[in-house]
């Protein structure tokens, strides 16, 4: 599981591919989320956790 340290919300990598990485999981204001990502931003503002 990862957290958006920019918005705020956790997330799970549901798949990957060349430019994105493929995310669900729930925002700051408890919204279920499903989307892409570019993996230059994920790597920096997404971090792991337990």
């Amino acid at each position: 599981m990862y957290e958006d340290v920019l918005y705020g919300g956790f997330y799970t990598v549901t798949g990957k591919c060349k430019k994105y990485i493929h995310v669900a999981g729930t925002d700051e204001k408890d919204n279920v989320v499903t989307g892409r990502v570019p993996k230059s931003e994920f790597y920096k503002w997404y971090r792991k956790v337990e």
